[in-house]
């Protein structure tokens, strides 16, 4: 063979070249992925499915990098073989829901090297929140994406092929110093000429005001698409009677014994969350949102047992750690949304890495997510593209919000000049819609991050994502001290929702509005002045 040099691997000599040869793919391919998505960290729990040519040489590198390594496979009979010979910790029957229930949510990332068309709904199931579900297999077909999975979890759904040559050689002498080579049988014109050890080639509606709580007076709340879901019962578990609403500002009028933070008349507001664990690793990392005993606004079960209720009423008590004192400056009317729809989108800007000057972002959607995504986005330093399917919009995307193109995600011609120009591309829709346009607008490595939550599983094409390392990941609201940085930014940058500030008595009007998407861009109830006593 005759090749440029920039293409040679140099092959360590300690490595028997014939078991060498199967790294410069299948090593290349799980070493790869688990350096560029951080599981090489010693610790970590790392699962990897399927136990063949990718599989066994994925154990052996997760391994040497310290990881804790879960062989998951159909077949029971490989137990013996992935961890006696191969060093795996645990096995995992996939076909066994005893086992997978009981595996849940206890993986850092996993790579999954099968080809078959599958489910994916088990696998981001035994992820932890945060986690990777990395795909370096091909399934023909797409698969579904189940969208909530990923939002409630924070949870990524990636591809990854191969690597470069300088990762190639790396991973060759990373596999020289730990003596990685693949497990082979050698064949000559496929006649078996010798074998290796290898078989491998495939109560009260409000409480009373504890020590650690503040009372506060509504005075506005912001109307959410979800809470037209949870009346509507369309996710399921609504729990009537029942009071919406998670975007709350208003003025304090009590504080318990114990309140720090806050005294009678500070300018506060409640968003999503009014309680959680406080001892998960999520919690300790600020990230209540993700906590798997978290309590919502409204609409969830307090730690007494207690229904709790949202916004669409004239007062409050919370939990001081769930306040947020909002800045003078901004008016609450139109603050209160941000405690929302505003952590909704800069949470996954800064998470996610799109907060860099000069990077390309696109903002599916220009709703009361949207809107706020885009003054965001332009204020981290971004050049921002909205993506909507309304031509119409183009000129209030550009000269009010300050985007800086419009493209008609209709309109085959845009769509083809824009394809791999955007570093990242927040989703706000929670309509079906086809995910691989959206993935040809990425560069290599860039990020499709879902906001909204369609109904439905969508169909997933993991080709685009292999072949330029993209990720299809999701992000719910934030913690507490992101969302308290979040309102203070708007502070400094002067954001606030555009609203449309109505009595109480319109809401029934306000909601059959939201479902025509008639409404620029967000209802704020006036509770102070339109709610009356019974």
């Amino acid at each position: 063979m005759v090749v440029n040099e920039h293409y040679m691997i140099r092959i360590p000599d300690n490595l028997p070249l014939d078991a060498a040869a199967p790294l410069l793919c299948a090593g290349i391919t799980m070493y790869s992925p688990l350096r560029y998505f951080e599981l090489d960290k010693p610790g970590l729990h790392v699962g990897v499915v399927g136990l063949c040519g990718l599989g066994h040489v994925g154990v052996k590198f997760a391994k040497a990098l310290g990881a804790k390594v879960t062989v998951i496979s159909t077949s029971p009979n490989k137990k013996k073989e992935a961890i006696d010979h191969l060093g795996a910790d645990s096995f995992l029957v996939s076909r066994d829901p005893d086992q997978m229930q009981a595996a849940m949510g206890t993986m850092d990332g996993i790579l999954n090297t099968v080809s078959a068309v599958f489910p994916l709904v088990p696998l981001i199931g035994l992820l932890k929140s945060h986690g990777k579900l990395i795909m370096v297999g091909a399934p023909e077909k797409p698969l579904e994406l189940p969208v909530f999975p990923l939002l409630l979890g924070r949870k990524t759904v990636a591809g990854s092929v191969i690597g470069g040559l300088k990762e190639t050689q790396e991973m060759i002498d990373f596999a020289g110093k730990h003596n990685i080579r693949a497990d082979i049988e050698n064949t000559v014109c496929q006649t078996v000429t010798s074998t290796k050890s290898d078989r491998y080639t495939n109560g009260k509606m409000t409480r009373e005001t504890g020590d650690e709580d503040v009372r506060f007076k509504i005075l506005y709340c912001g109307i959410c698409h979800t809470d037209l879901h949870r009346i509507r019962n369309e996710w399921g578990g609504s729990k009537y009677p029942m009071v919406p609403g998670h975007e709350i500002a208003g003025v304090v009028t009590e504080v318990g014994s114990k309140v720090q933070k806050y005294k009678i008349g500070d300018r506060v507001g409640v968003g999503c969350l009014v309680g959680a664990c406080h001892s998960c690793d999520n919690c300790i990392n600020n990230l209540e949102n993700y906590c798997p005993k978290k309590i919502l606004t409204y609409n969830a079960t307090h730690h007494d047992g207690t229904i709790t209720y949202g916004g669409y009423s004239d007062h409050m008590v919370a939990n001081e750690h769930y306040v947020i004192r909002i800045p003078d400056n901004l008016p609450l009317d139109a603050a209160a949304p941000l405690l929302c729809a505003g952590i909704t989108m800069y949470s996954p800007l800064r998470y996610f890495e799109l907060d860099k000057p000069g990077l390309h972002v696109g903002v599916v959607g220009l709703g009361g997510l949207g809107h706020v995504g885009v003054k965001f986005a332009k204020a981290l330093g971004a050049k921002v593209t909205v993506i909507s399917t309304s031509p119409n919009k183009k000129k209030e995307a550009i000269d009010h919000l300050g985007a800086d193109f419009f493209l008609v995600s209709r309109d085959p011609d845009q769509m083809q000049a824009a394809m791999g120009t955007m570093d990242g591309i927040l989703n706000t829709v929670s309509a079906d819609f086809p995910l691989v346009p959206l993935i040809g607008l990425l560069k290599s490595h860039g990020k499709l991050i879902m906001v909204g939550g369609p109904a439905k599983p969508l169909e997933l094409p993991v080709f685009p994502l292999l072949v330029g390392r993209k990720i299809v990941a999701g992000s719910a609201i934030g913690g507490l001290k992101e969302t308290q940085e979040m309102i203070d930014f708007a502070g400094k940058h002067n954001i606030t929702a555009d609203i449309e500030v109505i009595p109480i008595d319109y809401v029934n009007t306000a909601m059959e509005r939201l479902m025509k998407a008639d409404v620029r861009y967000r209802f704020v109830i006036d509770v102070a002045n339109s709610l009356k006593a019974a």
